[in-house]
């Protein structure tokens, strides 16, 4: 099999030393999921949203073959070939941002692998995105949902000044399906890589099943005017805000909705009366069962949501560091001071899925009572007629018993009697 080049930087760029140990674990981990995460070249669905941002506004564009990812790469290829050799500005400076969506919840995104590894070679992009990646694609159950990652990465000049910064991050949300699911509300994730230029205050981002929030809030500023424009391409901290800001809403609607069924499971179990006099205890004890099956799914759901409610939380807690390291004071406070308050939204809607949690594992408590009391009650009443039943089978086998000998009895008599009275006559 042929070699497959590294998806990361070009021969012409500098990959850190300290990371060089760790790059072929990456590549191979990349080569090895890459099948189940890209459509087969060819024949699988494709389509790649590109949208680009300057001082005129917004464009977009979408890519739906590998020949139009080549070609449009070439021609950003040929813009930056003429920069400015003094400044180094482009003709129009401008932030681009690729959108990549799965052919489903659990499919394989909609671009040919070769494809990917151009994009992810013309982007210069670091080989920690690669390793996250990974978790997406196709899988037979909720895979890497529990990994959470934040990574950047400072690139500077041969005077020590500060050319560019990467970061990519997993985000982690909430989507309401419209199909027939047992339950509408699922987690989904999302992962999201910037190279943020500190010359030209411009940016290049991967938005791998960014939610619908995300992207409208992104055109709507990115269509509004220069200073709400400007609030997200030229800050690199003002995608992470878009990200942050976008998704509570729906967090607290699917608790409302899991807390709205685990009232009305407990609705349901007020109403079991504890009477054992009934003929139908055999039916309530399989509404029982059947009440505890659906609160085992909702208890386990609202545990999975919780772990990933606080994941979003350490990564906003990431950010937070980043800004502090990075930014300069103006616009890291105020940076901090709405990353803080998101930060704090997370935090309650983390408390309010443990209430959840807490009140489920008491029902299920209930439950389980109720289901070993019925059963109990149910074997003691069969029990008490199995022992009714085998004393009359005793009782019925003593009088056969008795009439047997009486039987008997009378057959002797009559063997001796009967005869007799014949000799007599």
């Amino acid at each position: 099999m042929d070699e497959k080049p590294l998806p990361w930087p070009e021969a012409d760029s500098s990959i850190p030393g300290a990371f060089g140990a760790s790059v072929e674990e990456t590549q191979r981990a990349f080569d090895d999921a890459a099948p189940r995460i890209f459509s087969p070249a060819g024949t699988g669905p494709f389509r790649v949203q590109v949208g680009e941002v300057d001082d005129t506004g917004l464009r977009t564009c979408v890519l739906e073959n590998d020949r139009a990812v080549t070609e449009y790469l070439n021609a950003s290829r040929e813009i930056e070939k003429s920069r400015d050799s003094l400044t180094g500005a482009v003709p129009s400076p401008k932030s681009t941002f690729f959108l990549l969506n799965p052919t489903f919840g659990w499919g394989r995104l909609m671009l040919s692998e070769t494809s990917m590894r151009s994009i992810l070679r013309h982007l210069h992009v670091f080989p920690a995105f690669l390793k996250h990646l990974t978790a997406f694609g196709e899988r037979e159950f909720a895979r890497d949902e529990g990994f959470a990652a934040y990574d950047i990465k400072e690139h500077l000049d041969g005077l020590q000044g500060r050319q560019s910064l990467e970061t990519c991050f997993l985000w982690k949300y909430m989507q309401r399906d419209d199909g027939n699911a047992q339950h509408p509300w699922t987690i989904r994730q999302a992962l999201v890589y910037q190279n943020f230029s500190c010359m030209t205050r411009t940016s290049t981002n991967i938005l791998i099943r960014a939610p619908p929030q995300v992207t409208n809030r992104l055109k709507h500023n990115f269509s509004t005017g220069p200073e709400s424009r400007d609030s997200v391409v030229a800050d690199w901290l003002g995608v992470q805000k878009v990200w942050m800001s976008c998704g509570t809403e729906d967090w607290r609607q699917a608790l409302n909705y899991y807390d709205e069924q685990i009232t009305k499971l407990f609705d349901v179990l007020v109403m079991f009366s504890i009477e054992t006099e009934t003929a139908g205890d055999s039916k309530k004890v399989q509404q029982c069962i059947s009440s505890m099956k659906e609160l085992t799914h909702l208890v386990d759901q609202l545990l999975r949501m919780s772990h990933v409610l606080g994941l979003n939380s350490k990564i906003i807690y990431c950010m937070m560091n980043a800004a502090r390291r990075y930014e300069s004071a103006e616009r890291r406070d105020a940076f901090l001071a709405f990353a803080e308050t998101v930060q704090l939204e997370y935090d309650f809607l983390q408390q309010l899925a443990g209430s959840l949690l807490a009140r489920g594992n008491n029902l299920s408590r209930q439950l389980r009572d109720i289901i070993a009391f019925r059963n109990s009650e149910l074997n003691n009443r069969i029990a008490t007629a199995t022992s009714t039943s085998t004393g009359a089978v005793v009782e019925l086998t003593s009088k056969s018993s008795h009439e047997a000998r009486i039987v008997k009895v009378l057959t002797i008599v009559a063997l001796i009697y009967v005869p007799a009275s014949f000799a007599a006559v």
